[in-house]
């Protein structure tokens, strides 16, 4: 009996993997917007580029969040508008690396204590077929959580 090299049979058993869930032509290398687009479970991630948490070709129990009313809460965002920086100062982007951490942290605790695996922006994310609930919108929560 001739022995196959683990490569081949590896790259054989994603292979028919692949053919089996009816991925064969989804070709290599898609992104996780290609197959969302496709919409292989009860929701569909319109726009991948806005999300938050998760990926957008796993979603399983999605939520969104509306990040205008959050940013508003975060005092580092705060200090930008009351200062009127814009991005070509320095302090601009200082604040809003503090900002945006405060904000992926809240969303991350959200997620976790709530069971998401996916959190996108508001709009980005709809049920797929007739039946399934639509996401729901956990902005208030992710203040909540805000440090």
């Amino acid at each position: 009996m001739k022995r196959v090299g683990s490569r081949v049979l590896r790259g054989t058993i994603v292979l028919v993997t692949a053919a089996c869930l009816g991925l064969a032509g989804a070709g290599c290398g898609s992104s996780d917007e290609d197959v969302a687009e496709r919409g292989l479970g009860d929701y569909t991630v319109l726009d991948a580029s806005r999300t938050y948490l998760g990926r957008a070709a796993l979603v399983m129990k999605p939520a969104v969040v509306r990040s205008d009313p959050v940013y508003e809460r975060i005092p580092e965002y705060q200090d930008i508008r009351r200062e009127g920086l814009g991005d070509s100062q320095p302090r601009y982007h200082l604040l809003m690396r503090k900002a945006s951490q405060r904000f992926n942290e809240a969303v991350a605790a959200m997620a976790r204590a709530l069971g998401h695996d996916y959190v996108g922006e508001a709009g980005t994310v709809e049920a797929s077929r007739d039946g399934v609930a639509p996401p729901p919108d956990r902005t208030d929560e992710v203040i909540a959580r805000l440090k």
